[in-house]
């Protein structure tokens, strides 16, 4: 049974990675992502400037907190939450 479960959880991946990620060209981070890297940081006072996506920056501000201008670590995130809602799903 844990056997099974392993072999699913491992397609999963390879699929994720298949279907998200090709072309390859893709594992960049995307222009938006990468412009909002240089907001200046605001914290909660987000719900005020950017009302129309606030939790939206909120996130975003704690991923720059953590991994700042490293944006390798933005594409491990990427995968590793993507891989967390598909085995959750």
């Amino acid at each position: 049974m844990k056997n099974k479960k392993i072999q699913y959880i491992t397609f999963l991946s390879i699929l994720l990675i298949i279907v998200h990620f090709i072309p390859f060209n893709r594992m960049a981070l995307a222009p938006d992502d990468l412009s909002l890297m240089n907001l200046q940081n605001h914290g909660l006072y987000n719900f005020l400037i950017y009302a129309d996506r606030p939790i939206l920056f909120i996130w975003l501000e704690i991923q720059y907190f953590l991994f700042d201008k490293k944006t390798e670590y933005y594409f491990y995130l990427l995968i590793f939450s993507n891989f967390i809602l598909v085995v959750l799903s």
